[in-house]
Order: structure tokens, then sequence, then C-alpha cells
């Protein structure tokens, strides 16, 4: 017997849902750094003791290439920032003067200040991979790219989405901070064209069912 066109509806439907079924709607997150100053790192984005201003840096920086981008299934960040103007230089002595900080008071990440949850360029923490080369001691300018793995650390994935997190870069001149970002969600990708077609596919098999 010739199957049918609703046979080859259905057919086709669940095929193209199976196909692309790993491809989630909101695998992954792209994120921007934000703060009081603006949009990027930025010296008037930092607080606290020993910071930078926006009256005191010509410090600038923000994300480069494809940015920072969060993989829901991976629990991976990867990440791709640059900098330039760092007054006195990189600061690593403050543990390689560039790392991701999750605030001591929920809520208000940017006016708030909080320890080291992830170090970008000391080359020994255990859940960031960097493609880069290492950034030297008071170097004015750099290129941060590589990976940060959440798997060992899952409760920071809710920080992380909710807007907690926030990157630091330390200088000779500003040892609390000269560049501040606060990792803000931008965009949650929408469903892919294939999944969307095998819905629409889906339904219409079913509309034919009930007529």
């Amino acid at each position: 017997m010739r199957p049918t066109i609703l046979t080859l509806i259905k057919t086709v439907a669940v095929a193209a849902c199976l196909i692309l079924a790993p491809v989630a709607v909101g695998q992954t997150v792209q994120f921007d750094f934000v703060g009081n100053g603006g949009t990027g790192l930025l010296p008037g984005n930092e607080v606290g003791a020993n910071t930078a201003t926006a009256a005191t840096s010509v410090a600038f920086g923000g994300e480069a290439g494809a940015g920072l981008i969060f993989n829901q299934q991976t629990n991976q960040l990867n990440f791709d920032f640059e900098f330039e103007g760092l007054g006195g230089g990189l600061l690593t002595a403050a543990a390689s003067g560039i790392h991701l900080h999750l605030p001591g008071v929920a809520g208000d990440p940017f006016n708030q200040t909080g320890g080291i949850v992830f170090n970008l360029n000391s080359f020994t923490d255990a859940a960031v991979t960097n493609t880069n080369t290492a950034i030297a001691d008071g170097a004015t300018s750099g290129r941060v790219t590589g990976a940060v793995s959440f798997a060992n650390n899952l409760d920071l994935v809710d920080d992380l989405l909710d807007g907690e997190l926030y990157l630091n870069i330390h200088s000779g001149s500003f040892n609390g901070g000269e560049l501040r970002g606060t990792l803000a969600a931008s965009a949650v990708p929408e469903p892919s064209t294939g999944i969307l077609i095998g819905l629409a596919l889906t339904g219409l098999a079913a509309r034919r069912r009930r007529s």
C-alpha cells in the first residue's frame, strides 16, 4: 500500500525533530560586559578601595571575536576579550591580575565586590583553559581567550545566569581594579529553522488527523 500524505508528513516531522533535538532551545547564552559606567570593561564600572574611576583612568576594554558564550549543556563559558591602556600595567601579583569574581552581596552586582572564583591569567586554575599566552606583569594591553568549566562549580551557574559574576583587571596604578565588567546575558538563540519546520509539520499532521 502506498504511503498517504499524512504518513509522509509524520515521518518527516519525527525525523526532523530527532535529527535536530541536540540543538536545544536556549542551549547557549551570549553575555556582554556592563556596569555603572556603561558597556564594556571600563574604569567607571569599578568600585571599592584603590579602584579606578572614569576620571582617573583612560583604560578600556571589552569583548573581542565571539565574545562571551555560555553553553548550558557543557557548563562551559568561552571567553574572548581584550584591554588597553592600563595605568602602571597589569598587576600579576594580585593573583595574576585578571579574574572572575562573585559579589559578597547578591542582587547588586554593579556596586559590590567579592572574592575570586576563577583566575583567567594564572595558567594554574584547573577550571580554566587558555588559548592565549600568559599576559606578563606590567603589560598595558592584551587579549585573553579560552574557556572556563563550571562543571565542578555548578552553584555558580545560577550566579552567572543571574548576572552576578564580574570580571576585574588589576593594575599597578589601581591594585583594587582598573577595569571591570559584570557579565550580563544579552541573547538566547531562537529555535532553529529545522525545529520550527518539524513542529509545524507535526501540527499539520495533527490537524489532518482530527479532520
